[in-house]
């Protein structure tokens, strides 16, 4: 990840910087391209997804680490609140990644796994926050019904780390 991570940072372009978002932040796909200005809070660091956006339909909050804030304020716009943030699809995604990764069958969703994989292999953090990055529903109904904060503050831990790991950075 880290070499890829490199290349990706070293490409210009809507769809590098599109991309760049989906890995460090963990999120689907679907959640990148419909994506407006009014859903980042660059100053808390925050990007509040509605749950309209979500495959689970419900808000999912999103812990922007460091590099993601300073791409998202330097990424010419003229940040209309209803505006998109990447007016781009999935298609020009595709592209931008394979030209990346000419020698590989890369998949846009295959770094949701990457993630996934790297945080049980080498993070610290509990199941339950690794699968809350991800956005996914844990634990049965009545455990959900108890367990309802977003753990936030250990989610941002994970995400640094996630980030310093995609950086290269030790």
């Amino acid at each position: 990840m880290p070499g890829f991570f490199a290349q990706l940072k070293a490409t210009e372009g809507t769809a590098a910087r599109a991309i760049e978002l989906l890995v460090l932040s963990g999120v689907r796909v679907g959640e990148i391209l419909k994506a407006t200005w009014s859903e980042f809070d660059l100053t808390e660091e925050v990007w509040t997804i509605p749950a309209e956006h979500t495959k689970a339909h419900r808000e999912h909050l999103v812990p922007l680490a460091k590099s993601l804030v300073a791409m998202l304020k330097a990424l010419p716009s003229n940040r209309e609140p209803s505006a998109l943030v990447f007016r781009i699809g999935r298609t020009t995604l595709r592209d931008a990644l394979a030209r990346l990764v000419p020698d590989a069958t890369p998949s846009l969703h295959g770094y949701r796994a990457s993630f996934k994989t790297w945080a049980s292999e080498n993070s610290t953090a509990a199941r339950e926050t690794v699968e809350a990055a991800l956005g996914h529903a844990i634990g049965d109904k009545a455990e959900r019904a108890y367990d309802r904060g977003p753990r936030l503050r250990k989610r941002r831990v994970l995400m640094d780390e996630w980030e310093t790991y995609c950086l290269g950075a030790r």
